[in-house]
């Protein structure tokens, strides 16, 4: 469980920097969502109740709904002690506790279910699958969806792909087959060119129809590099999660995929880089399952 906390702020390194010593530790009880567009944060704001919003020095007038306080981040040192006000070059711990104080640390966090969770990553061997799988350990109750393409085995039932046509034609027997024989994974279809026929309609459908029977918890999709027809897709998802490594061919790699989703997808604020390489698998899966 983790309190949802805003920035808003014009200095990129500085969001990366925090969000990445936030989001990456599971004894902070914050999740971090960074923005550079006000109009991108009010879109978000309409459909998400954050508990606090840092500001930088250029949105220290922002005035956000009666129940949400602001922080603004500021650069001068002049201002340190004043009411709102935190140097943002101070230690990242002192910031927690401030944070912490301003949320009100004994108000309840609340757990989202029912969440629809893809992993997805342009890289190989980044350790996706082990988180994928990970998270729904954390989850408890929670459907293992493998869009990998290529499974371990065969899937000589035909489940995967009997599934892709129940979300094509709208068909609830799939829920009901889900239901009655408790299914926690399902199989890749027969043919990985299948799951590319899925549009966001369809796992909207889909997504909403688990939903309201309250089957599951949550749901991850474990996505293979070349699964998707289009990134548009992504926008059926609460969180996209991608697994990144650190060598320079990775970094070149993850920079031409942004540049590729960036044409087809414009909503990032629920799109997450998870570095796995020396982390806790184990805690950084706990630290997503909110």
């Amino acid at each position: 469980m983790a309190y949802k906390v805003c920035l808003l702020d014009s200095d990129p390194a500085y969001q990366r920097a925090l969000m990445e010593y936030l989001n990456l530790r599971a004894t902070i009880p914050i999740q971090l969502y960074v923005f550079s567009n006000p109009a991108v944060y009010a879109a978000f704001r309409e459909r998400e109740k954050p508990e606090l919003i840092l500001v930088g020095d250029c949105y220290a007038d922002w005035k956000d709904a009666e129940d949400c306080p602001v922080l603004v981040l500021t650069i001068n040192r002049e201002y340190i002690g004043r009411t709102q006000y935190f140097f943002r070059y101070q230690s990242v711990e002192h910031l927690v506790e401030t944070m912490l104080q301003m949320i009100g640390a004994n108000q309840p966090c609340v757990t989202e279910t029912g969440m629809f969770y893809a992993v997805y990553s342009p890289l190989g061997r980044c350790g996706k699958t082990t988180f994928a799988k990970k998270l729904c350990e954390r989850i408890g109750n929670s459907l293992y969806v493998n869009w990998e393409g290529i499974s371990e085995c065969l899937d000589e039932k035909g489940i995967g792909s009997w599934m892709l046509y129940c979300m094509k034609s709208r068909n609830e027997e799939c829920l009901e087959y889900l239901q009655a024989n408790a299914v926690a994974s399902l199989p890749p279809p027969e043919c990985f060119r299948d799951i590319r026929q899925i549009e966001i309609e369809d796992l909207r459908w889909f997504r909403e129809a688990i939903q309201r029977r309250g089957q599951y918890a949550g749901v991850v999709f474990d996505i293979g590099g070349m699964a998707l027809a289009s990134y548009a897709v992504f926008g059926a998802f609460d969180r996209i999660l991608i697994p990144t490594l650190r060598d320079t061919v990775s970094q070149k790699k993850q920079k031409v995929f942004e540049q590729m989703l960036r044409q087809e997808y414009e909503k990032t604020e629920n799109l997450q880089y998870v570095q796995l390489e020396g982390q806790d698998v184990d805690q950084i899966a706990d630290m997503y399952v909110r």
